[in-house]
């Protein structure tokens, strides 16, 4: 009988989720596009990855 797969741990669903929100950030979608519940902490790390890249890129864009 093998073991059932290990459940990811807490931090690496939230920071695949805050992923999805800066790769979202850098396809140029809105804030407005989170898929995520607002009363869930996934809506909360998407939106910080998005923030962050968004962030980035604009320093990015500055310093071309």
């Amino acid at each position: 009988m093998s073991a059932a797969p290990a459940k990811p741990e807490y931090h690496e669903i939230q920071m695949s989720v805050w992923q999805q929100g800066a790769t979202a950030a850098r396809q140029g979608k809105p804030a407005s596009s989170n898929p995520f519940h607002s009363l869930k902490y996934e809506f909360v790390s998407w939106h910080n990855g998005w923030a962050a890249a968004t962030h980035h890129k604009a320093k990015e864009d500055d310093e071309l």
